[in-house]
């Protein structure tokens, strides 16, 4: 694993955790191909990734258990 890598992975870490600190993390996004998924982010992120990437930006059903 190179160095950049590495530095994408922690930035990613710190973006989760921010989007929980922030707020609701109930969106997510779904891109145009199969690798491109982010799960329990914020409605700004999961807006942003569609509007830069296209694909589907939505709330997240609720699971019944």
């Amino acid at each position: 694993m190179d160095n950049t890598t590495r530095t994408d992975a922690v930035l990613e870490g710190f973006r989760m955790l921010a989007d929980a600190l922030i707020g609701t993390a109930d969106w997510e996004w779904v891109g145009p191909h199969m690798s491109q998924r982010m799960f329990g982010i914020t409605r700004e992120r999961a807006e942003g990734y569609a509007k830069a990437h296209g694909g589907v930006a939505r709330q997240m059903q609720a699971v019944s258990r």
